[in-house]
């Protein structure tokens, strides 16, 4: 979801929208309850469970105020590339966008404006381990090869003799950081796995991981042995 192209087809012919343009033209950054409540008005109108939202939060208190109002983040992708590249990157989309903020002065505005305001959102979500850093300056097959490897589950085993109870950390961990929760013990009852060899089994839950909505998994009991 493109945040930026939302907010102008939302308020497309009115006053807000373009208050909005004149914002965005001159590098400043839209209000942070106006974008939210346009963006979670977009969100509701989207028949999904996952979102991709593209050049959201801008700031620290957007991703505040999305946290609080709307719902916790999962992930953060940040793709990392030199301030140079940047405004070469921007100067060369300036040649056929056809956007009112592509020229040279406001460009240099809106990264000037990025170390300010956009690295500290980054800072803030590394302090939770949300952050992916993904190397933007390579070919598009390659940005897109790591982006596709930041978005795949990460898991977190937990292993322990009984008693230890990691069965109650397991489910607190799974409920606090918004990961789905597995008991390997349990995954092979309902499978019918508890007869088959341990590669049958593992294969068995690689497809299961690999169907799995949650960017996260809290996998308990799992691994069993070396192999």
């Amino acid at each position: 979801m493109a945040l930026f192209s939302k907010l102008c087809n939302f308020l497309q012919g009115t006053k807000e929208g373009d208050r909005i343009k004149k914002i965005v033209a001159d590098g400043g950054l839209v209000p942070f309850e106006t974008t939210v409540t346009l963006l979670t008005n977009a969100l509701i109108a989207t028949q999904s469970k996952n979102y991709l939202i593209d050049g959201f939060p801008r700031a620290v208190d957007q991703a505040q105020f999305f946290e609080q109002q709307v719902v916790e983040t999962q992930q953060v992708l940040y793709y990392e590339v030199p301030q140079e590249i940047m405004i070469e990157r921007c100067m060369k989309r300036a040649e056929t966008s056809g956007r009112d903020d592509d020229n040279a002065e406001t460009i240099k505005k809106r990264i000037q404006q990025y170390f300010d305001q956009s690295i500290p959102v980054v800072d803030y979500y590394k302090r939770f381990g949300k952050v992916r850093r993904i190397d933007a300056t390579g070919s598009i097959s390659d940005v897109y090869k790591q982006s596709k490897e930041a978005v795949l589950p990460q898991t977190m085993l937990v292993i322990g003799p009984k008693g230890s109870g990691k069965t109650t950390i397991s489910k607190n961990l799974s409920e606090r950081t918004n990961a789905s929760y597995i008991n390997f013990v349990d995954f092979k009852k309902a499978n019918n796995l508890k007869d088959k060899t341990d590669e049958e089994q593992v294969l068995a839950l690689i497809q299961s991981l690999a169907e799995e909505l949650m960017p996260r998994v809290v996998l308990e009991n799992f691994p069993q042995n070396l192999f």
